[in-house]
């Protein structure tokens, strides 16, 4: 993966990026504040968890 989304609040788009994490299988944890969530992205999918 060499780039993560666009500008927006729709799926893999980031509205305001606060924090980048690498997690220790080679995900990448994103820390998306004004979208309430955190985006998990790995080499086979993408998951959002959502937090309010």
């Amino acid at each position: 993966m060499t780039e993560w989304g666009s500008h927006g609040t729709g799926f893999v788009q980031l509205d305001y990026l606060v924090g980048i994490c690498p997690g220790k299988l080679g995900n990448v944890y994103i820390a998306d504040t004004r979208n309430n969530r955190i985006q998990k992205l790995s080499d086979v999918k993408i998951e959002n968890f959502y937090f309010r």
